[in-house]
């Protein structure tokens, strides 16, 4: 017997009821109304509506066949009909939203388990429910305990919609125009305590494997993933899991995207207030936004092939990388190269490796690290590096004093570059051994934070040795350490943006609330909706870093699968039979 802890909970589902083509019809006959022809409509369409003839033309034949517009074929004129002429003339286009852009809204309730948050429907869930007519626990029961918090579970909900019409209207499903437009219109609210208990059977391929009942198969994914013990399989030592929370600026940002650019789409004011509500709710905790705009960095994306990354090592080297406009005050006294792999043969080429640490101080020390991420025994890797390193100081004499080679004390794949300026590159991009003319797409950040260089150089350092490379590093983390921005200089700048962000949002509030006739207001909507976004870009701008080790790589993946709202991209050097467990 297994029991699984879980919750009841409940949300609203808006449902549409109109066309998914109303907005654009909309859009077309305001514009007739406003006295364009057809044949100007046509040339330049109104938005949404695309530049297209095959576009302009189906909508028109919708319209007619809506009975929206009345033909005059001997005249080639169309006439709005009455009712629409009159919405329009006492109210304009936010008049026709109200009318035709109409919702259906629905309670909803589920069961969520406590492990990982999927659902079952309310039925199923008592159909499993132990607390009726159950006698005392067997002793072959197995409780599972819960992995989320209360509060957790509410906030890392990610559902597809999908899933959720299905499980409490599943005729909705059948009217895809309706299921695929729908959306929560409030948050999840927790109910009561329920916990679910089945029995597993015995498979037909052994005594010792078991299987779920048909009905719970939805919950499979997650038994594996906490409870592997039920299938008959040996329970696999448990590592420390990461948790993927929202920040306040993901939170805000989310909520602020539902509001589109034209007011007169504003049909659903009950989800909308509840989105103000929300905003408010969030603005409000100053202390929070201050301190995630202090702990985060700004880092950029790079993704191309080798020989932008040797520009970007050339640029590190010689002190010129910018960094959202901003260039080092000096050049780095230090360099570290983390590579995975060595390749003698690409030191001669142009514009590679060599070329790169030509371009350091000619008093700058750097320590490039070979993790042998290969088969090779030591005494392999010893002449490697030795030949390695011979060939660098051939081809570049002024490196040989100050260039060392070693290799990391275990196996290591981590391609990373540091400098003492504290620019840092974390990468797909193998240095030691990189062609600077091959083709193959390389992927990684990099960014300048001394704070984030010494997190990383922290974790370098657990696997290295020699008192000479422990001295090198100590000298390393004192100059990081003394290019920490200043604590009060970031104070100062995340109360500023804060303070903007509050005030350009109580101006959007405001006018919204203000207003008793939306139509009025569309350009002053436009222009605040647009500068709460501006205020809240200095934010968007930071990212918060978070270094994992080998043992976490596995949650992480799981945990940003699971947070992913529309699609996965998953990019790989390789594929194997083995590499993706059934949690997946």
């Amino acid at each position: 017997m297994v029991r699984i802890p879980g919750y009841f909970i409940e949300a609203n589902i808006d449902f549409p009821e109109y066309s998914p083509h109303t907005i654009w019809w909309l859009a077309y006959v305001s514009e007739l109304l406003d006295g364009r022809t057809i044949e100007q409509i046509e040339k330049n369409p109104p938005w949404p509506i695309p530049n297209n003839k095959l576009i302009t033309r189906q909508i028109l034949k919708e319209l007619i066949d809506q009975g929206w517009l009345i033909p005059n074929w001997t005249m080639s004129e169309f006439k709005v009909i009455p009712k629409i002429t009159e919405i329009y003339n006492k109210g304009g286009e936010f008049a026709l939203a109200q009318e035709f852009l109409k919702y259906s809204t629905e309670r909803g309730q589920w069961w969520v388990d406590a492990l990982s948050g999927t659902p079952l429907s309310v039925q199923r869930a008592i159909q499993f429910d132990y607390d009726f007519n159950r006698p005392a626990d067997p002793k072959n029961l197995i409780k599972l305990k819960p992995q989320l918090t209360v509060e957790n579970l509410i906030e890392n909900l990610n559902i597809d919609i999908k899933i959720l019409i299905n499980l409490f209207k599943p005729e909705k499903i059948d009217d895809f125009f309706k299921y695929s437009r729908a959306f929560l219109s409030s948050p999840f609210n927790l109910g009561g305590k329920k916990d679910i208990e089945f029995e597993m059977f015995g498979s037909f391929k052994g005594e010792h494997q078991r299987i779920i009942p048909q009905d719970l198969a939805i919950l499979e994914p997650m038994l594996w993933e906490f409870a592997p013990e039920i299938f008959g399989k040996k329970p696999k030592r448990r590592k420390k899991l990461f948790f993927w929370t929202k920040s306040i600026v993901e939170k805000f940002a989310l909520l602020l995207e539902k509001f589109p650019n034209y007011i007169s789409l504003i049909t659903s004011k009950h989800y909308f207030q509840y989105i103000v509500e929300r905003l408010q709710e969030l603005i409000g905790r100053k202390e929070e936004w201050i301190n995630w705009y202090n702990s985060s960095i700004d880092l950029l994306p790079l993704a191309d092939v080798s020989e932008l990354f040797f520009d970007v090592l050339s640029e590190i080297c010689e002190g010129s990388l910018k960094i959202n406009k901003k260039t080092p005050k000096s050049s780095p006294k230090k360099i570290i190269l983390y590579t995975s792999f060595l390749n003698v043969n690409h030191l001669y080429a142009d514009f590679g490796l060599v070329n790169s640490l030509k371009n350091t101080p000619s008093e700058a020390e750097i320590l490039l690290i070979y993790g042998h991420a290969n088969d090779d025994p030591p005494e392999e890797q010893k002449e490697d590096i030795s030949e390695y390193y011979s060939k660098i100081v051939q081809l570049a004499p002024n490196l040989k004093n100050r260039l060392k080679v070693i290799s990391s004390v275990k196996r290591s794949h981590e391609k990373i570059i540091l400098s003492s300026n504290g620019d840092w590159l974390i990468s797909s991009w193998n240095p030691g051994s990189s062609n600077p003319d091959s083709q193959l797409f390389e992927a990684g950040i990099y960014g300048r934070s001394a704070r984030f260089s010494l997190e990383v150089l922290k974790k370098v350092e657990e696997n290295l040795e020699g008192q000479e490379i422990i001295e090198y590093l100590r000298s390393f983390k004192e100059t990081l350490n003394s290019k920490i921005e200043i604590d009060s200089d970031l104070q100062k700048l995340a109360k500023f943006y804060y303070s903007r962000l509050n005030q350009s949002l109580l101006s959007f509030i405001s006018l919204l609330q203000g207003s008793t006739e939306f139509m009025e207001i569309q350009q002053k909507y436009e222009r605040s909706l647009c500068k709460v976004r501006i205020c809240l870009l200095p934010f968007l701008k930071r990212s918060k870093v978070k270094l994992v080790n080998e043992h976490q790589s596995r949650d992480v993946l799981i945990t940003q699968i699971k947070s992913s709202k529309d699609e996965i991209f998953i990019a790989s050097d390789r594929v194997a039979k083995t590499a993706l467990d059934r949690t997946l």
